[in-house]
């Protein structure tokens, strides 16, 4: 066998294995490496699903706690409308109420006085039976609005409080999806599409204002059908050749679909397939070249190439050792590349199942943040109920105590003290969800002056004692005289909560301990109890709203945990902060509170906290519809000194303004007739009542009703329930200013 025949089988025998070794490494790499962007295409699919589902879940939520509410039962919609715009997603969603025959009740996207002008049409109407029915959510799938004309969903949820007449149903513009596709970091010609159950697209990351309620690919649809999730290879709307991902939202049964250019997921693999090739067959070419003249050389060559493919059929990486034959050197060089190849392969194995396990965390920290949540929610919401029912049942107890007793029989003071503290702890619960809904939506607005610290903090503790909410403890304060500017109506509600707070986790027998003094420029004032303390992981979240710690020894419920996060809030407001230290459970707690101190003002200064001059005898007229508020209204203004006219409508209030001229008038605005702003302007255009002090006294009390109140020439503008103090305080600021 002559030599160059005998080399270049040599050559050949050796070059064979290391060619098909190669082959199928890189063939192995082509798959993974396409396996993986697949993977990679049904994780996103996975993650949006994620994203539908805890959209959908979050409005859902939503509209169960507002089926909840017990503006429902008492048919107060004015207040309904209003926690439901609260729940609005500002500008693609809108919330409505429907009875159980389709009609709408009230919309988020008309004013609430707006009369529905027709009936909607089955496309939104049919769910209601089926929702009333299973008494189950539903989800819709797209279709257009009767009133916008625009393309939406809605999701229907049957409202707990009303029985099975109400749905309660929030509305999504496709605008509010088009965020999905576009919260991912995703290569730009990735295609992220949500079909719903009729095949229509609900978002699209790309073409979404031309396809946005249009047909999706049918064989996409058909294939979503069959299976719960898969993978076709299909031309997109666009014609571009590519695979499609498809997987479905548990809450909707939509279609969740993600698309890669076939170019996109096969290219990368197959230039390196091709090099790998190329290089293949120069090796080869030059190694039969020279072997008859190189023959030892070539031997050599072939034993370090023969050592570095074993080195990587061992999964090592090879050294690129060059030696006098450049072909050998080159394959060498490929088979050290082709193992550095390997490596990162695995190396992209290893952070494509580290970012697996990360997103696995992630998922599994926004599942107990949910979770934390919806407890959260749960407890607030029975507590809510436990703090309303207790002084409703005393309430009821007293009246009917007093209903059923004998005249002279019994200590009618007694009973009427307890009415008296139960219904303004009844308002203090309601103007403190009031007030924490404003401060979320900013709304709050201080009206600040120079107050003395001293003075509102000696008129709250006088309170609490007067209510006797201390009876059971001792409060003791040490307080110095110190002026801020400062809201004093908040400034008593920060210092009642924190001593409220204290009693409430003290044990009986207790002192809370006060103190009020400045240091440097600023006022400090701390609240110390010896009570139940705080567990490091309560200290962490105590300001924040509806946490809630152990409920007190005595055993009572432990509050809405509204009173504190209102407290930071407020002290923040007026550019003080607070803080709170605990030594740890059954030590005690001491809350601080830092204010900006100002300099006393000169001359008389009112800190609005003094006492009413008693009114003179004037005569008023009340007009107010509700004929128990009217004569449980007027007598109170009669017992402090006031001569009364009641009217119930309108046109009531009209005629006697005309024939008796009171002296000032305090008006409902809900009245059945006309409303309060009508009777109020048509007052004004009476002869001689063009400067008539009128008040309102309203249930209405968002800001935009006080507005509207000094909008139409109201003198002052007051909320239900009022105390007769406050009404008998703005009656006669009004009359003193009256010309």
């Amino acid at each position: 066998m002559r030599i160059r025949l005998f080399i270049g089988l040599m050559v050949g025998a050796i070059m064979l294995p290391l060619v098909v070794a190669s082959a199928l490494a890189v063939n192995r790499i082509w798959q993974e490496e396409h396996a993986t962007a697949i993977a990679s295409l049904h994780k996103t699919v996975d993650a949006t699903a994620l994203v539908v589902d805890k959209d959908i879940a979050a409005s859902t939520s939503a509209l169960y706690a507002l089926g909840n509410s017990e503006h429902l039962v008492t048919g107060n919609f004015e207040a309904f409308y209003a926690q439901a715009q609260a729940i609005n997603r500002a500008p693609d969603t809108w919330t409505a109420l429907l009875r159980s025959n389709g009609t709408q009740v009230l919309n988020t996207a008309t004013p609430l006085t707006t009369p529905p002008t027709f009936l909607p049409p089955p496309v939104v109407t049919s769910p209601v039976s089926q929702v009333l029915a299973t008494q189950k959510p539903f989800v819709s799938d797209v279709f257009v609005g009767p009133r916008s004309g625009r393309q939406l969903i809605a999701v229907y949820v049957p409202a707990a409080a009303g029985g099975k007449n109400y749905v309660v149903v929030q509305g999504f513009a496709l605008e509010h999806w088009t965020k999905i596709g576009k919260q991912q970091d995703l290569p730009a010609d990735w295609v992220v599409a949500v079909i719903d159950r009729a095949g229509k697209f609900v978002a699209r990351s790309h073409k979404s204002d031309e396809l946005l309620g249009k047909p999706a690919r049918p064989e996409l649809v058909a294939a979503a059908a069959q299976k719960t999730e898969g993978l076709i290879r299909h031309s997109t709307v666009e014609g571009i050749d590519s695979y499609d991902a498809y997987g479905h939202s548990e809450l909707t049964g939509w279609t969740v679909a993600v698309a890669a250019p076939t170019a996109s997921v096969n290219g990368p693999v197959r230039r390196a397939m091709e090099v790998a090739a190329g290089g293949f067959l120069l090796a080869v070419l030059a190694s039969v070249t020279l072997a008859a003249t190189f023959g030892r050389w070539f031997l050599a060559a072939l034993d370090t190439a023969s050592t570095a493919a074993v080195s990587l059929g061992q999964g090592q990486t090879p050294k690129a050792t060059r030696t006098p034959i450049s072909e050998v050197t080159d394959l060498n060089e490929f088979l050290a590349n082709a193992g550095q190849l390997l490596e990162r392969e695995r190396q992209a194995r290893l952070a494509a199942e580290q970012g697996r396990e990360r997103l696995l965390e992630v998922e599994r920290l926004a599942h107990d943040a949910t979770e934390k949540e919806s407890k959260a929610k749960d407890n607030f919401l029975a507590m809510l109920g436990h703090e309303l029912r207790n002084p409703l049942a005393a309430i009821s107890g007293a009246v009917a105590v007093l209903t059923r007793s004998t005249k002279g029989t019994l200590d009618a003071d007694r009973y009427l003290g307890i009415i008296h503290r139960q219904n303004r702890h009844l308002v203090h619960i309601i103007n403190d969800l009031l007030d924490m809904s404003r401060l979320i939506a900013g709304k709050i607005v201080l009206e600040q002056h120079p107050v003395d610290l001293a003075e509102c903090l000696q008129s709250c503790v006088d309170g609490l004692t007067a209510s006797q909410r201390d009876k059971a403890h001792t409060v003791t304060v040490a307080a110095e005289s110190v002026w801020v500017n400062a809201d004093p109506v908040r400034i008593e509600q920060i210092f009642v909560n924190l001593i409220g707070n204290a009693l409430k986790f003290s044990n009986t027998g207790t002192t809370i301990m006060v103190d009020l003094r400045a240091v440097g420029k600023v006022a400090v004032i701390t609240v110390k109890d010896r009570g139940t303390g705080m567990s490091a992981a309560l200290l962490a979240q105590v300001f924040e709203p509806f946490v809630q710690g152990p409920a007190p020894v005595v055993g009572t419920q432990s509050g809405m945990g509204i009173g504190l996060a209102l407290v930071k809030q407020l002290v923040e407001l007026h550019g003080g902060t607070v803080a709170v230290a605990s030594a740890g459970k059954g030590q005690g707690s001491t809350f601080t509170i830092h204010l900006p101190k100002v300099i006393r003002p000169s001359g008389e200064c009112t800190s609005g906290f003094g006492h009413l001059q008693a009114a003179r005898p004037r005569t008023l007229l009340y007009v107010e519809d509700n004929a128990d508020a009217r004569v449980v209204m007027s007598e109170m203004l009669r017992l402090a000194g006031y001569q009364v006219i009641e009217a119930g409508t309108g046109a009531e209030a009209l005629a006697a303004v005309a024939q008796q001229q009171p002296d000032a008038v305090v008006l409902d605005i809900g009245l059945p007739d006309m409303n309060g702003y009508e009777v109020a302007r048509q007052i004004r255009q009476l002869p001689h009542c063009h400067d008539m002090p009128i008040l309102a006294l309203t249930g209405y009390g968002q800001s935009r009703d006080k507005d509207a109140a000094t909008q139409f020439g109201f003198n002052a503008h007051l909320v239900k329930p009022v105390d007769p103090e406050d009404l008998t305080r703005a009656v006669e600021t009004v009359l003193a200013g009256r010309p």
